[in-house]
């Protein structure tokens, strides 16, 4: 009897760890989170984990994207160098290119922040004579546009009309930018709709952003692949 019932406990104990998995974690094989339901957000999430992006929050046997949550600027440069894979490049700065306003930061989060500006993904701001990286400001919807149409390297095209409503409150540093990622059909230019540009984006926008970079990336790399390809076998004369 005393079997019967170990049995019977392990089973039930097996059981529910797999359905407390299924329901917190997984999605046929894809991870999921708890706090998340948008069903585009998921995917988008479930990506970015499997390249090892993205992780998340983890809560006994939970993860938590916490997707309505602010993004600071230090983040957002994290966020990009490893959608970029380029988060482990070596840097070398003069104090020229010396941040005034990083003394708080680690080590590694310097690195990450002179990474992000070797790739012209962020240029920081000038105040005077200093150079002002603002780690803890939160990024507005704007400036992760910017950093997301430069760390794509997108052709510029300013040949496009604007449909939100508050598009002249667009900073203009960041018009040509949204403009070519409207093009390019990363940002939908719907009539009558707010694009809000200068309110702090949240993580789960900024993910659907990195979700469309890493697309775009991997675009990228397999066309370029099949014209090396092509140029290897025929020359010049394909293109």
């Amino acid at each position: 009897m005393k079997k019967f019932l170990l049995i019977i406990l392990t089973l039930s104990i097996f059981i529910t760890g797999i359905y407390a998995n299924a329901q917190n974690t997984k999605l046929g094989d894809e991870f999921i989170y708890a706090d998340v339901c948008d069903e585009e957000l998921l995917k988008a999430s479930a990506k970015l984990v499997e390249l090892n992006i993205l992780k998340g929050e983890r809560i006994g046997d939970m993860y938590y994207l916490n997707p309505s949550s602010k993004v600071e600027r230090i983040l957002a440069i994290c966020y990009i160098n490893s959608a970029l894979k380029i988060n482990n490049k070596k840097t070398n700065h003069d104090n020229k290119l010396t941040f005034s306003d990083s003394e708080n930061l680690s080590e590694n989060l310097k690195n990450q922040a002179y990474i992000s500006m070797d790739a012209k993904i962020i240029a920081g701001n000038r105040d005077d004579d200093n150079l002002l990286l603002n780690p803890y400001n939160y990024v507005t919807r704007s400036e992760l546009y910017t950093m997301i149409y430069r760390a794509m390297g997108i052709k510029s095209d300013s040949d496009i009309k604007l449909n939100f409503i508050d598009a002249n409150t667009i900073p203009d540093y960041s018009k040509i930018c949204i403009k070519t990622l409207v093009k390019n059909n990363i940002i939908s230019n719907n009539e009558g709709e707010y694009l809000h540009p200068n309110e702090p984006i949240t993580k789960g926008e900024m993910i659907l952003m990195l979700y469309e970079l890493v697309k775009y990336n991997e675009s990228s790399t397999v066309k370029t692949l099949s014209q090396r390809i092509k140029e290897e076998f025929y020359g010049k004369i394909v293109t």
